[in-house]
């Protein structure tokens, strides 16, 4: 029977293999973030069998090693060869610390990130919204100032630590939280149905204008108003999306792949669900978009003539592409 843990744990594997073929290319940072982001994954699968995992997440990013050509005698049991199960009692020590700081490090690099949201939330931009796309000069200088702090603290506690590795190590941790940022973001918009209260401090004119939606779909509905769309899809849950379409387009499953490429194109695309929601979600959005404009047709009274044309030219075509449409729905 199915299990609810089967995605999860088809990802968890396919990131493992392809932290293994990264490593073995030298591709030690891609590996790195690869491994956080899975670490991730792992505490959401059942905890009878999160040690194994670790264990083959972590093994997949270690180097291979010579294979030695001297002839060794045969012996299956590990044990029964002299110092070696003290080595490996080395090496499982020294691995626990390295299973610790790699869970930490991902711990770090959420936390960072929802500082940084913190403060993107805290920049209004110029279509009057909170920069949680981080767009305005303003909430990017802080966070390369928070950066440079970082890094500053770290070199002062640390003199003896080259310039250059430290310049690294804050590079590295930007990339981390970079990964991370993007499924800080999906849960806390999400998150705004269950937390109005945040909703209303943050986001008032949202839910004012869109009084019929959830707080989190008046949120998006506002951003897609001001042409800045939000993410609906996480990177980690991206990645799961692109290994299902490349096995539907192996499949030949067109309908499928289209799904599925909706689901991945652009920064507002949705996870798949049934076609026929699909096309109607589509349409309502369409739909809020197409009302919140004719809402401010008085702009165009004072507007260029280039841009009264170019209005005029996208208002007859989407009369066209609906005229396309109404037949099918009789």
């Amino acid at each position: 029977m199915p299990s609810k843990y089967d995605p999860t744990r088809e990802e968890i594997e396919a990131n493992t293999d392809r932290v293994r073929t990264l490593t073995r290319e030298g591709k030690t940072d891609e590996a790195t973030e690869l491994t956080a982001a899975t670490n991730i994954l792992i505490d959401s699968v059942p905890k009878a069998e999160r040690t194994r995992r670790r264990n083959e997440l972590k093994s997949a990013g270690e180097p291979p090693t010579e294979v030695s050509t001297v002839p060794l005698p045969e012996v299956s049991d590990y044990t029964k060869i002299e110092g070696l199960p003290q080595l490996a009692e080395a090496a499982g020590q020294a691995m626990s610390q390295g299973v610790r700081a790699t869970m930490e490090g991902t711990a770090f690099a959420r936390e960072m990130a929802r500082h940084l949201l913190d403060m993107r939330l805290s920049v209004t931009s110029r279509k009057n919204v909170p920069d949680l796309l981080s767009r305005t000069q303003a909430a990017k200088d802080a966070a390369s100032a928070a950066y440079s702090i970082a890094g500053s603290l770290y070199a002062e506690s640390n003199p003896d630590v080259p310039r250059k590795d430290v310049e690294d190590a804050v590079d590295s941790l930007m990339r981390s939280v970079q990964f991370q940022m993007s499924d800080i973001l999906v849960t806390f918009l999400r998150s705004l149905d269950d937390d109005r209260e945040t909703a209303e401090r943050h986001f008032p004119s949202a839910l004012e204008r869109f009084p019929d939606l959830s707080p989190t779909e008046a949120v998006y509905a506002e951003y897609e108003r001001v042409s800045q769309p939000l993410p609906r899809v996480s990177e980690i849950e991206k990645r799961r999306l692109r290994r299902q379409l490349e096995r539907a387009r192996k499949d030949g499953d067109e309908a499928r792949t289209a799904e599925l490429e909706s689901a991945l194109g652009g920064g507002s695309g949705s996870a798949p669900g049934d076609p026929e929601e699909t096309l109607s979600t589509d349409m309502t959005r369409l739909h809020r978009i197409l009302a919140a404009t004719a809402d401010r047709v008085d702009v165009l009274e004072s507007a260029s003539d280039e841009t009264k044309r170019r209005v005029r030219e996208i208002a007859e075509e989407s009369v066209d592409l609906a005229k396309k449409i109404l037949p099918h729905t009789l």
